[in-house]
């Protein structure tokens, strides 16, 4: 919840009760309520945006300072059957202005996607049965992936691909460890209203919660949830503390070198299972556009983009490295694991967005050998989990969710990831030329945008 957003929430019952129990004229000070709470709402609307669910409290703000001013300027005490009349007008208003501060609450005000295409969404269940799961003892278990999608739809609300292209480009998302793809909805919606077709995929047994159609459930494997728990783990952390907070460059290197030893060997097989998923989807996707009525010829497969949060933003730059059928790929605050151990230069662009939570310079050593344009955000005053949708619904959630999703507005985070992401896929899958991608914008402050052109 923002915070004239909370201010307006508190102010409201506050002016409210002032108004029953104490008389304006003797009591100065009450008078003063009404205008703040309206100043409150004035605020909220525009820094923070209107905000429909607040619609009752912007109403009860405005006509409690209307009544504020008559008993102001008029004492008009009631008797007899008028006091009946009042209480019930007491009765009235209290239930509003309880269901005024109810409603933001419970139904937490999040953004409407901002592309001019209406968004539907499918699910699909796929099997590999080329590769065994090895996260499981059962001997017949292959890799069984949720894959999300959305898209473009028809205007008229027919679960169809809108037809005013005749093709859109894809994307594949990975989410971060430990996540799934429903804590990215909003964002992934967002980005799909603007002409993409995003596969999202549940990554089993690494992410938070995967759900099936038959009402199968699987979450974190225990052999990993133990395995980031251990000795080995907190050693890494360690030495990223160390290297965030070291200003020699020598000593850095030395950091460097160690934590990236460490972590692939962490990382390795996870990331390679996280890979083929990613092909592995995409080979389903042309499967989908030469045999799904749905989706028959409507996906751009010569435009296909990648991108991800966390590992998934580091599977991001791997796929790139090794399958020529991604153009583009985004790496949204994840570590490029390997970097000393793969040693294959990108040749296709790539953006990376940082936050105060990873080092903006982590992944240099595999960006100075790029063949390619790379694309620095770093994003002032975001946490690591900004990029997730947890703090669009902090009313919601506890404060252990929202652990790292950092200082910054996350309306202003949410406006941020989204229209550098579209005008980096837009610029390299689409043929366009984003304005956003050639300086600063002063509408985003936070942002720090850099261009590198490591291979020149």
């Amino acid at each position: 919840m923002q915070l004239f957003e909370l201010l307006s929430l508190i102010l409201l019952p506050l002016t409210w009760l002032a108004a029953v129990l104490f008389n304006p004229q003797k009591y100065k000070w009450s008078a003063f309520l009404p205008l703040a709470a309206v100043i409150a709402c004035v605020l909220q609307i525009i820094f923070e945006g209107f905000i429909q669910q607040m619609l009752l409290v912007y109403l009860l703000s405005v006509l409690l300072l209307l009544y504020g001013v008559f008993r102001l300027r008029k004492q008009n005490p009631a008797a007899g059957k008028k006091r009946v009349w009042r209480a019930a007008g007491v009765v009235l208003v209290s239930v509003l202005v309880a269901a005024a501060i109810v409603i933001p609450i419970v139904f937490a005000a999040v953004p409407s996607p901002t592309g001019p295409y209406p968004v539907s969404s499918a699910v699909f269940e796929w099997i590999d049965d080329t590769r065994p799961e090895t996260l499981t003892i059962e001997p017949d278990d292959y890799r069984d992936l949720l894959v999300k999608l959305w898209y473009p739809a028809e205007k008229s609300g027919a679960a169809a691909v809108s037809g005013e292209q005749n093709a859109y480009p894809v994307l594949i998302f990975s989410h971060g460890y430990g996540m799934n793809v429903d804590d990215y909805a909003l964002e992934l919606e967002d980005i799909a209203s603007h002409g993409y077709i995003i596969f999202a995929i549940n990554h089993p047994y690494e992410a938070s919660l995967v759900v099936y159609p038959d009402g199968r459930e699987v979450g974190m494997s225990m052999e990993i949830v133990a395995s980031l728990q251990s000795g080995e783990q907190e050693a890494i952390n360690a030495l990223l503390t160390q290297y965030q907070s070291s200003g020699e460059a020598t000593a850095k290197q030395a950091l460097f070198m160690r934590i990236d030893d460490m972590s692939w060997e962490m990382a390795e097989s996870s990331m390679n299972t996280w890979v083929a998923d990613t092909l592995f989807v995409l080979d389903k996707a042309e499967a989908l556009s030469n045999g799904s009525e749905t989706f028959a010829g409507r996906l751009d497969l010569e435009n296909v983009g990648v991108f991800g949060h966390s590992f998934g933003g580091s599977v991001a730059g791997m796929v790139c490295l090794r399958d020529q059928r991604f153009k583009s790929g985004i790496n949204m605050d994840g570590m490029l694991y390997g970097q000393q151990a793969t040693q294959a230069a990108l040749q296709v662009p790539f953006m990376e967005m940082t936050s105060g939570d990873i080092a903006a310079d982590l992944n240099d050593y595999t960006y100075k050998r790029s063949d390619t344009w790379v694309y620095r955000v770093h994003i002032n005053g975001a946490g690591h989990n900004s990029f997730t949708d947890l703090a669009l619904n902090t009313s919601l959630q506890s404060q252990a969710e929202l652990y790292a999703c950092g200082t910054i507005n996350p309306y202003q985070m949410r406006k941020i990831v989204s229209s550098y992401t579209i005008a980096f896929f837009d610029t390299y899958l689409k043929n366009g030329d984003a304005e956003l991608l050639k300086g600063d914008d002063t509408s985003m402050p936070e942002a720090q945008f850099r261009i590198y052109a490591y291979g020149d």
